[in-house]
């Protein structure tokens, strides 16, 4: 299915920005390169190779992490902004520092039964790597991790009969749910005579930080190509559209305007396939496995970031593959123990 998206969103920018189809291809070609790798992995290796990628990212962030020590004002300046280090823009960090912890979280349940110590020492780390760039991004999905883990700790420990359930369904919906609410709170009542006035107030070169004014541009975008998007963008371009201005502007700032605005309803209805296939998967998995409520809460963490930032990337990707993968791996693993 991430394949059948990649190529909707060739069409797509075969149709709208041919200029750049080869950019594209190669964007596309890498991704899948990855991502085939990474599944190859799984399907080879099983357990150990998670122990790899949990590994491997948590070294990076704590290389991230020194390199804040080293450099508190920024490593290096990119575009408009100077607070850049080892993994990038400081409040991007929490991108590929959330897999890391997830996929620990998921490696210790299926050998250990429970979290770690080893886990919550990186979990601590990555926490301090928020603070210190003050990404509050990265500190409330920290928090909401915490508070998360801890709920379904007690409900487990209880035997709460009742209580939330952290599944792909859910995920999706709360995505959709906070869109409704947050972005349709902020341009509530924006009337054509509305829309007109921001606008024209916020007009070529302004520096507004804000979300309300990318947000009500690139429903004007998506009107325009609805069942098959813009196609892809560099950065600059999309920025350029939506805010008349380079720099802050480069993305949609929500997940399902990114989605829509990439690739219309058709990338859309496959990104919501993968969610009911997730679904599915979570269902057939829900009481014989231990990892699959890691998944749900990794899947809700993102579709919360996804409100109000940028998620329509590799690591959005990533983190698919492996919620199917996980739970798999883990029924695998305990089918062997029973052998041996």
């Amino acid at each position: 299915m991430i394949f059948i998206m990649w190529f909707l969103v060739g069409i797509s920018t075969s149709m709208q920005n041919f200029h750049l189809l080869l950019s594209f291809g190669k964007l596309a070609v890498k991704s899948i390169a990855f991502l085939a790798f990474i599944e190859r992995g799984l399907k080879k290796h099983g357990i150990e190779f998670l122990r790899v990628i949990w590994f491997v990212l948590s070294a990076i962030a704590f290389i991230n992490l020194c390199s804040i020590i080293i450099y508190p004002e920024g490593m290096y300046t990119s575009g408009v902004y100077n607070t850049n280090y080892f993994m990038g823009y400081h409040n991007s960090h929490i991108r590929w520092e959330l897999p890391a912890l997830m996929v620990k979280y998921a490696y210790d349940k299926v050998i250990y039964g429970k979290i770690q110590l080893s886990s919550l020492v990186i979990s601590c780390f990555m926490f301090v790597s928020a603070v210190l760039v003050s990404s509050i991004t990265s500190i409330i999905i920290f928090i909401l991790l915490d508070v998360f883990i801890i709920y379904e700790f007690m409900s487990e420990k209880l035997k709460t009969k009742y209580r939330v359930e952290f599944s792909p369904l859910i995920a999706f919906i709360t995505l959709v749910i906070g869109t409704s609410f947050v972005v349709g709170g902020t341009i509530a009542a924006t009337q054509l005579e509305v829309i007109a006035n921001v606008s024209q107030y916020f007009g070529k070169g302004t520096s507004l930080h804000g979300r309300s004014y990318i947000w009500i541009s690139t429903l004007s975008y998506i009107a325009q190509h609805l069942w098959i998007g813009n196609g892809y963008e560099t950065s600059d371009m999309t920025s350029v559209k939506l805010v008349e201005a380079m720099g802050w502007g480069n993305s949609s700032h929500n997940l399902l305007f990114e989605v829509l605005y990439i690739g219309g309803f058709l990338l859309l209805i496959c990104m919501t396939i993968i969610y009911i296939y997730l679904q599915w998967n979570y269902k057939k998995y829900f009481y014989q496995n231990k990892t699959i409520v890691i998944v749900g809460i990794w899947l809700m963490l993102v579709s919360i970031m996804g409100i109000v930032e940028p998620q329509y990337e590799e690591y959005t990707r990533f983190m698919w593959l492996l919620a199917y993968y996980i739970p798999i791996i883990e029924s695998q693993y305990r089918n062997s123990e029973k052998r041996s």
